[in-house]
């Protein structure tokens, strides 16, 4: 019989061999996915066997961890702001950074009427968003079908109502008028792919990513979308990374006032733009 421990060891020292980011991490989050356990009570049931079934599909998932395929792909969700979210190979993982965007809008204190999501993913700022605001309305929008498809299967899920369209925003963008605009564009410039991790670059969305030349692509966009779409005293809220000072000047240069919100690392994560009427 294999206990979780040597399932745990096992694994473990497997990932570590194949150089995989976190082997220990990893290995714990399969075994609890695979026996059904909370992450944090696992190694009060280490002597615990596996199944036959158990074993052959947890070293399965190892397998494929071990190449590279990202958790949240292997086990099919993720946790974002509260909330699990059904995630997919072919749209971006959530990421906790980015609930520091329901932060900065909770810091207002202020109702909202019309919220537009730009590039939803698997939908979970617009969800969350319908959380904190469930009597606006709210829509939200992504280039990628696979996204829009899986962004209402979450809603569905979660039983809120958004209104979810497929659009090119560089192209195309939703023509409503709104008084908060929200979005985790794709910020990476073709120059700093070499500081991501190689098995996002694999595995999750390239149109997710990157943020043409130099990753200030979709900023520029919004801001100029601002002019007719968003309301006086409206506000627009953006993750943003170390490029964050040309992106406060690209959002100045109409005429909108910025502020910045730090991550739990002191880092430059949040970017907040507003039209005082």
């Amino acid at each position: 019989m294999m206990t979780y421990r040597d399932a745990y060891r096992k694994a473990s020292q497997f990932l570590r061999e194949k150089a995989t980011l976190d082997p220990d991490f990893s290995a714990r989050y399969l075994l609890a996915h695979v026996t059904g356990s909370e992450l944090n009570t696992l190694p009060l049931l280490w002597e615990k066997g596996l199944s036959s079934a158990q074993k052959h599909f947890f070293f399965h998932l190892v397998n494929k961890r071990g190449r590279g395929i990202p958790l949240a792909y292997l086990v099919g969700y993720t946790d974002f702001y509260g909330k699990r979210f059904t995630v997919r190979p072919g749209v971006l993982i959530p990421r906790p950074d980015t609930e520091h965007i329901l932060y900065a809008v909770q810091e207002f204190q202020q109702d909202f009427s019309h919220i537009l999501d730009i590039g939803t993913g698997t939908g979970i700022l617009a969800i969350s968003l319908g959380f904190l605001f469930p009597h606006a309305i709210i829509e939200a929008c992504d280039i990628s079908w696979k996204a829009i498809r899986l962004a209402r299967f979450n809603a569905r899920k979660l039983k809120k109502n958004i209104r979810f369209h497929w659009c090119d925003f560089l192209k195309r963008p939703p023509s409503g008028k709104y008084d908060l605009i929200v979005s985790n564009p794709p910020y990476i410039s073709p120059q700093e792919s070499s500081l991501i991790e190689p098995s996002v670059l694999r595995h999750e969305p390239e149109h997710a990513l990157f943020g043409g030349k130099d990753g200030l692509l979709f900023y520029r966009a919004i801001a100029h979308y601002s002019l007719d779409h968003l309301s006086f005293d409206g506000k627009i809220v953006v993750e943003v990374d170390h490029k964050w000072e040309k992106i406060r000047d690209i959002f100045t240069e109409y005429s909108l006032k910025c502020q910045i919100r730090y991550d739990y690392q002191n880092l430059p994560r949040v970017l907040i733009a507003e039209r005082k009427a």
